[in-house]
């Protein structure tokens, strides 16, 4: 498991013992079973974004299988126009996300099987 992956994991469940832990909503009654798989699927999407946003940020690929690829594409810069002055300016280079979906998901959408 990666080291990355690793600390998210980590983290989630120290988030979730201290809800567990918590001792004002246990004596409040406002602990429920339902309650706690809410904060830990909370918790567990969150970490799953964090990590990829970590991920991306570092400059690499995230594949989730039968969905798609999340990549980062350097821009250059180049020249462009200020649309309220109508001045031409220079636009700094910049990276930006994009997304390749798979062909599981490409069939999926346009009603197609695999």
């Amino acid at each position: 498991m990666p080291a990355s992956l690793r600390s998210g994991v980590a983290g989630c469940g120290l988030r979730v013992k201290r809800l567990i832990t918590n001792g004002a909503s246990l004596r409040s009654g406002g602990f429920s079973l339902q309650n706690l798989i809410s904060a830990i699927r909370y918790e567990l999407i969150d970490t799953l974004f964090d990590l990829m946003k970590q991920s991306l940020q570092n400059g690499e690929d995230v594949l989730i299988s039968r969905f798609g690829k999340f990549s980062v594409k350097e821009k250059q810069a180049y020249n462009g126009m200020n649309p309220l002055t109508g001045k031409a300016m220079t636009l700094a280079p910049r990276k930006v996300v994009t997304f390749k979906c798979s062909a599981v998901l490409r069939a999926a959408m346009n009603g197609e099987s695999e």
